[in-house]
């Protein structure tokens, strides 16, 4: 069914619903890791209203009460409910008492039996490899602009440390803890763990008391756990940031971070910045390098770069943005396959981290907005 549901759409944009109301597919999203519905991110107009959340697929309408989603709250997302067969009359209803509507894919499967025709436009796959690389260059850019004015504002509110430690915080949650983190790091300040850090005892002892703290503040957040693999849990992440606290102690985790940027080459900088944040030897270490690599780029460059903007310091600027168009692509996540799959493209022209991120940008700010006429692909 989820494959089904990929490729139907091919069929056209607008589909009637169970009741005969047509609903207009924007965005069918893309597939959900995490929990609710099987589709996320989704895009569809339904009733004169525009909706985003997720989609979920069954085989048989009546597999929504089946399965319990009208008692989950989770599924209170869920913008639209897709079956193969109805089974069982009427919209769906949601924990919250709302309902949403219901496509029978056989009933619209029937209006399309020719020859499917194209959903969208999308010039990607065609363009040249050069000009695509050029525009994912663009949108990569883009995003790192985003992030890192995000911070300006935040540097005239808050001090630059406490600043770079809840963004480095927040980029440790994943997709799906980021909010947690970003919660723990504003209940336990930079400044009470660099005290914490500098306190008299052996290093373990130090390391243990930052990690007590930290997790009794932690206990109470909402944390996700659901699809998290083991070496990827909070509690793994709490250690990890335990153990960098204590050895930025002496520097201090702003001026320690900053100048391991300033002394790094730009062309081989990940060689550097990398293992200034792992943790740990072997597998699996408490922060490794796919995760140090993930801070450095969403957080550390954006942070550094409105750093240099506030202090003035034009040739350490000049240098962040240098390390970010050069430094080499990472591990693979699932917005990036998706948008490979979507836009037919091969990963040969995505061969940066700034090209990842041009991808990530551009599902965030179109694809899921249902911008087509404004992607940069339209008029490449």
């Amino acid at each position: 069914m989820v494959r089904i549901w990929q490729n139907f759409l091919q069929f056209g944009r607008q589909l009637d619903d169970c009741e005969g109301c047509p609903v207009e597919i924007i965005y069918p999203g893309r597939f959900n890791d995490g929990q609710g519905g099987d589709f996320r991110d989704a895009l569809v107009n339904s009733g004169d209203t525009c909706k985003s959340g997720d989609i979920e697929i069954h085989t048989r309408s009546s597999l929504w009460e089946a399965h319990g989603h009208h008692r989950n709250p989770v599924y209170n997302r869920v913008i639209l409910h897709v079956a193969l067969e109805q089974d069982r009359p009427g919209t769906a209803l949601l924990q919250n008492g709302q309902t949403i509507p219901t496509i029978i894919l056989k009933n619209n499967l029937n209006r399309y039996p020719h020859k499917a025709i194209p959903l969208s436009s999308c010039q990607a796959a065609s363009l040249r490899p050069d000009l695509l690389k050029k525009q994912l260059i663009r949108a990569g850019e883009q995003r790192f602009f985003e992030r890192a004015w995000r911070y300006q504002g935040e540097l005239n509110q808050v001090e630059p440390g406490q600043s770079l430690y809840q963004g480095m915080l927040e980029a440790l949650g994943y997709t799906k803890n980021k909010q947690p983190f970003l919660k723990l790091a504003r209940r336990v300040p930079l400044c009470i763990v660099e005290d914490m850090a500098n306190a008299k005892g052996t290093e373990e002892e130090i390391i243990v008391r930052i990690q007590d703290v930290l997790c009794e503040n932690a206990a109470t957040l909402d944390w996700e756990l659901y699809k998290v693999r083991p070496d990827n849990s909070p509690l793994r992440r709490i250690m990890a940031l335990s153990h960098l606290l204590y050895r930025y102690r002496t520097s201090g985790w702003l001026t320690g971070l900053m100048n391991i940027i300033l002394r790094t080459p730009v062309k081989s900088a990940h060689k550097h910045l990398e293992p200034a944040l792992m943790v740990g030897k072997g597998y699996p270490a408490l922060l490794g390098r796919s995760k140090a690599a993930e801070i450095i780029i969403n957080a550390m460059l954006p942070f550094a770069w409105s750093w240099g903007q506030k202090n003035s310091k034009l040739s350490f600027m000049k240098k962040v943005i240098g390390v970010y168009r050069n430094y080499p692509r990472s591990e693979s996540n699932s917005i990036e396959r998706h948008m490979l799959r979507q836009l037919s493209l091969d990963r040969c022209p995505v061969n940066s981290a700034c090209c990842q991120q041009g991808l990530i940008h551009i599902y965030k700010t179109l694809c899921t907005q249902g911008k087509c006429q404004e992607c940069i692909f339209s008029y490449a």
